[in-house]
């Protein structure tokens, strides 16, 4: 003999009233940290006169001036911007942080497309890797 079972799942033909919620602009602040740019900035902190840390004597001190001096260089290469994107809530979870890393990526991505450079090859796989342990977290 054989015995079969069988299981029946019934639905409702009729749509959900769940309503979509309108697409908003969100606005994230990033930098261009393009190849050219982080090459631009590594030549000008190869540029530092890092014999003024002498005239601190507080460790403090010296690391303030050596931050200081970096910030002032991306902030001339590289100024923080703002950009809007667009919301479309495919991921609610999403902070700020993952929506500027998810467009950093993409904008390497299609920058490493373009021009297939080692430089930008590694621009690239550090905003997966940053988008991906971010995410993961």
């Amino acid at each position: 003999m054989c015995y079969t079972v069988h299981l029946v799942t019934i639905t409702s033909y009729y749509p959900l009233d769940i309503k979509k919620s309108p697409n908003v602009l969100k606005q994230i602040e990033c930098r261009n940290l393009s190849a050219v740019n982080m090459l631009r900035i590594n030549s000008l902190i190869d540029k530092i006169d890092l014999k003024q840390i002498r005239n601190f004597d507080d460790i403090n001190a010296k690391w303030m001036f050596l931050k200081s001096e970096i910030t002032k260089i991306i902030d001339k290469v590289a100024p923080n911007r703002k950009i809007s994107k667009k919301n479309n809530n495919q991921f609610p979870c999403y902070d700020d942080d993952l929506i500027r890393l998810k467009h950093q990526k993409n904008a390497a991505y299609k920058s490493f497309t373009r021009t297939q450079s080692n430089e930008d090859k590694e621009i690239y796989e550090y905003f997966n890797n940053s988008f991906k342990s971010y995410n993961d977290e």
